[in-house]
């Protein structure tokens, strides 16, 4: 049994991706209605299959990923846009980042309002 990937590694994995050219950017640095402070991003991983929503603020990188169930078109082609189903994937994963990590993230945003 494998431990499930916590938001910090699967954020450093999507910046290992990115700096490798292995990722579609679909949306990045959407900021937060209430803590503008909060930059989300969604990425494709066509090398995994995997669409990930990534939050942000400052150094603070949490994220989430699942399993796109497109299978057609396959993953690296799809770079000129989101697909619908990719898309509600995504919402799914960004609210359930937020149910899950929304302390952390009000916290370090509120933390970036002191300097």
């Amino acid at each position: 049994m494998t431990t499930p990937e916590s938001p910090e590694e699967v954020a450093s994995r999507v910046i290992e991706a990115l700096v490798h050219g292995q990722v579609i950017d679909y949306v990045n640095g959407t900021t937060d209605k209430e803590y503008p402070e909060v930059a989300w991003a969604i990425f494709g991983l066509p090398l995994t299959r995997e669409i990930v929503v990534i939050a942000r603020v400052g150094d603070l990188h949490l994220g989430k990923a699942a399993f796109s169930t497109l299978l057609v078109p396959p993953m690296e082609e799809r770079v000129y846009g989101i697909d619908v189903s990719d898309q509600i994937l995504a919402n799914e994963l960004s609210d359930t980042l937020w149910a899950e990590q929304s302390e952390r993230l009000i916290a370090a945003a509120l933390r970036r309002r002191g300097h």
